[in-house]
């Protein structure tokens, strides 16, 4: 969808998302100066930019709120669930004619445009008005890397006209190295991305294994075409100051620092985790209007839990085998320094090549990371305390054993 943004009239202390589950914006969208900076001044000099993150770190928050800060046409296509190459083709397409009728007001213009090019380009694909804007339907006789190209030199003329910039905001952009045809589509991205001088690309996913192996392989399409911008943890007095202001505001009065620290505690600073419990914490005052204590924080937590459970069940098997299940769970537990020594071995019921081969692959798919030459934790507290409630168990018990 092309981003549009309303400015909202006041709000009741209740009514304001201080919390948002997705997309961070105005006072909610914390820290990030630098890179929001850096970010901004890629974008108004046409460099591409490469985001780099765990999993819900703020990547599209960052984007978005850069790109609204610079008032750009822009659009997202995300390509999760683009398990084809002509969904992939399809949904580049749909983000251009969303792009295109955003900075072509009147109806004649776009279509002028489009005839032109298509009049110069000897392409057949049939395009159309609607009440929405212009549908475009690529020649199916060609590959999809083809058409993807061809859209993207469309949408180039068109600003080349307008004498406008716009943004493409490719998200998930790991997918395309899952389809047969992927690395063709990359390669007309980045053939237009070099010749582009009024659109602009940022690129993010959920995989950096994936992404620094797509960016940075000398013998792939999109091998160094971005500047590259790494977010990481925000530092807890950010939040903080933050929980504080808004607690000033709700009860009038500053949160305890035990409060404080068990909410740092139980979200160990994770972005997205730490506004999914506070969400719940100030979701509690509009029942009963008292100030959160230890006990409220813990309940909310168990309660975060509880509604993520089916979630990370359901991603780590889709995701990971038996053993990489067993040695993640170690990692939550901390029960161990040694990772692959003899308790580890004994635990998990793997050799010690083994749970190195295991955690090397989890290191790679963002679970965990390395703080020290070999010490672990999960990046996700979300999903350690699920594996320490639902899997330690098990690993206790061979040891018994």
């Amino acid at each position: 969808m092309v981003f549009e943004y309303n400015h909202m009239g006041s709000q009741s202390m209740m009514d304001k998302n201080h919390f948002p589950q997705g997309i961070a914006f105005g006072e909610s969208f914390l820290g990030r100066a630098s890179e929001l900076k850096t970010l901004k001044y890629n974008i108004n000099s046409s460099h591409h930019t490469l985001l780099l993150a765990p999993r819900r770190y703020g990547k599209s928050s960052l984007a978005l709120n850069a790109l609204k800060k610079l008032n750009l046409p822009s659009v997202e296509v995300n390509l999760f669930l683009a398990v084809t190459e002509r969904a992939a083709e399809r949904k580049i397409i749909d983000g251009v004619q969303e792009l295109i009728h955003s900075v072509t007001q009147r109806t004649e213009n776009i279509l002028s445009s489009i005839q032109t090019f298509f009049k110069n380009s000897n392409k057949k694909w049939t395009f159309s008005i609607g009440g929405v804007g212009v549908e475009l339907n690529p020649d199916r006789k060609d590959e999809p890397a083809k058409n993807v190209h061809t859209a993207l030199m469309l949408l180039e003329h068109v600003l080349l006209k307008k004498k406008k910039k716009a943004v493409i905001f490719f998200d998930e952009i790991q997918e395309l190295e899952a389809l047969q045809e992927g690395r063709a589509i990359a390669g007309a991205i980045r053939d237009i991305a070099q010749k582009s001088e009024h659109l602009i690309f940022i690129f993010s996913g959920s995989n950096r294994r994936m992404l620094h192996y797509m960016f940075d392989n000398s013998t792939m399409p999109l091998f160094e075409l971005c500047d590259r911008i790494i977010l990481d943890k925000l530092d807890k007095s950010l939040y903080e100051k933050y929980l504080q202001k808004i607690a000033k505001k709700t009860w009038n009065t500053l949160l305890s620092q035990e409060v404080i620290d068990k909410i740092i505690q139980l979200s160990q600073c994770h972005p997205r985790r730490i506004y999914n419990l506070c969400y719940l914490i100030w979701k509690d005052y509009s029942k009963d209007k008292n100030v959160p204590t230890l006990a409220k924080i813990e309940q909310c937590w168990f309660t975060l839990l509880e509604q993520r459970l089916k979630d990370v069940r359901y991603t780590l098997h889709r995701t990971l085998n038996p053993g990489q299940i067993k040695v993640l769970s170690l990692v939550a537990s901390g029960a161990v320094r040694a990772m692959s020594g003899k308790v580890a071995q004994r635990m998990t019921n793997l050799t010690s090549p083994t749970i190195v081969k295991h955690l090397q692959a989890l290191e790679e798919l963002d679970y965990i990371e390395r703080y020290d030459k070999s010490l672990y934790s999960v990046i996700d507290p979300v999903i350690a305390d699920i594996l320490k409630e639902h899997e330690l168990a098990n690993l206790e018990q061979a040891v018994e054993g």
